[in-house]
């Protein structure tokens, strides 16, 4: 079973994930895939003509220069998204998962239309109060989230379209029982 992890900016998917790691699920991050994909030389030159040659000095794209860039320029932030949305959905169609629970997060998936590709969805929500304050711990400013949050479907109209919501406001512990929970609930579902 493939399952997918997705929510806005900031409302605690990686401590999710971790939680299922503890528990022996595999997980994998769909963001690690793209930064391999980001060290491509077909990417790399990709972005020195569509984005700007500055990005990628050394044949490095630098990665906080591209989102200041894009989460300030929508035609760019579309151009990229088509551009890396096909090579991610073919690396999800690529994840080995028949006899097993394998969980990944994809920050985008509503906005990628990448829900398809999965059996199940389990979305994280939380307050904006609560994701500005955990974006500042990781050293982004209220004005770097805001940015990039307006380019993302607001959680209201995601919850429809998971099969699992968890609200992630209070202690890791209620989180992780949470996590305890849906795998659970997704074990018993597979055994049937």
């Amino acid at each position: 079973m493939l399952v997918a992890v997705t929510g806005n900016f900031a409302v605690g998917k990686s401590a999710f994930l971790r939680s299922l790691k503890r528990l022996g699920f595999e997980v994998l991050d769909i963001d690690r895939f793209v930064a391999k994909v980001y060290e491509t030389k077909e990417m790399i030159e990709w972005v020195k003509g569509e984005i700007g040659s500055t990005i990628a000095l050394n044949d490095v794209v630098d990665r906080k220069l591209l989102a200041v860039i894009i989460f300030n320029d929508a035609r760019k932030l579309k151009k990229l998204r088509e551009k890396l949305y096909p090579i991610v959905t073919e690396r999800i169609k690529e994840i080995g998962h028949s006899n097993e629970i394998v969980f990944v997060e994809v920050p985008l998936l509503f906005e990628a239309d990448m829900a398809g590709l999965f059996d199940k969805v389990v979305l994280l929500t939380a307050s904006q109060e609560t994701a500005i304050s955990r974006a500042q711990k990781k050293g982004f400013t209220e004005e770097e989230y805001l940015s990039r949050i307006r380019f993302q479907i607001p959680q209201e109209e995601k919850i429809p379209k998971a099969d699992f919501v968890v609200d992630s406001e209070g202690p890791v512990n209620k989180l992780a029982y949470q996590a305890g929970v849906i795998a659970k609930k997704l074990r018993e579902e597979a055994e049937k």
